[in-house]
Formats: structure tokens, C-alpha cells, sequence
């Protein structure tokens, strides 16, 4: 079993990559994450958009006795309860989603999650889309997940 985990690569990159998942002989879950799922899955892998699901089709296909879908489906509904119990501690103003993330994958990742659960954008210092990103990583702004790796002030220096 192998498992390839990566923010989209560049089209050319991901041709030679899926490429070599085809010529192989063992099964493959890949992980571009939020990309698109039909050339992983035209290259005779399987596809995963986010790191759970990557790690839950790999035990999955390497024989583990679980469905999948039924986990996720557990797991949000375990984490949908636990936001209607803290939902009352908020005051009526605290409405965004603010991450700080110790590596750009987690980063990437949870902005991936965002974009499908927020009305909003998510701004970042390491965006999705470059239309999205953030001057200042030192002041969050609506929806905001920072990469601790990349920060950085708005005079383009590094923060101590």
C-alpha cells in the first residue's frame, strides 16, 4: 500500500506522479488535497481530498474491517455536537474561523474544509488562491488561517 500526500501539485508534476501510480502494482490512495479526484482516479488509484479520508481508504484497502464513510459520517456528527455545546459560550460578534497552523499542509488542509462550510473566503498567508491572501499575518482578518512557518509583517519581515 502507498500513500502520496501533497498540496496539488503543477499539472506537469502531477502527470509524471500519476504516471507512475498507473505503471505500479500497488494499490495507492492519493491525497492532493482539494484537488481534483478524476486523473488520480483515471490512474487506477484512489482518490482522497483531505488527510482522514487519505488515512481511512489506506486502512481500508490494505484489509482493515471499517467502512469509511460511516467514521466520517460519526466523527462529524461527534464534532457538530461539540460545537453546539460550546456555540453558547461565544458573544453574538465572535462569527469567524481563525486557525494558526504549525506546517502549510495542516494549513492548506483546513482551508480546503473551510471554503466548502464558510459563506466567506478564508485569507491566509499561504492561500488557496492568491486573490485570498493575507497582507499581515499578525492581524487576522475575517476568516484567517496562518501558517506559523510563513508569518510575516506587513513591511515584509519575519515575525520574532
Amino acid at each position: 500500500m502507498i500513500v502520496l500526500v501533497s498540496k496539488p501539485p503543477a499539472p506537469a508534476v502531477a502527470g509524471t506522479v500519476l504516471a507512475q501510480v498507473a505503471a505500479g502494482d500497488k494499490p495507492t490512495v492519493v491525497c492532493f488535497l482539494g484537488g481534483d479526484p478524476e486523473p488520480i482516479a483515471a490512474a487506477g488509484a484512489i482518490p482522497a481530498c483531505i488527510l482522514q479520508e487519505a488515512a481511512l481508504l489506506a486502512a481500508q484497502a490494505a484489509g482493515a474491517d471499517l467502512a469509511a464513510d460511516e467514521v466520517v459520517e460519526r466523527e462529524t456528527r461527534d464534532l457538530e455536537l461539540q460545537a453546539e455545546d460550546l456555540r453558547p459560550s461565544l458573544k453574538a460578534e465572535q462569527r469567524y474561523v481563525r486557525g494558526l497552523f504549525s506546517g502549510g499542509t495542516l494549513c492548506y488542509e483546513a482551508q480546503v474544509i473551510w471554503r466548502d462550510l464558510v459563506a466567506e473566503p478564508v485569507l491566509s498567508n499561504a492561500p488557496l488562491d492568491a486573490a485570498f491572501r493575507l497582507s499581515d499575518s499578525t492581524r487576522s482578518q475575517g476568516h484567517t488561517a496562518v501558517d506559523w512557518a510563513k508569518r510575516s509583517s506587513p513591511s515584509g519581515g519575519r515575525t520574532p
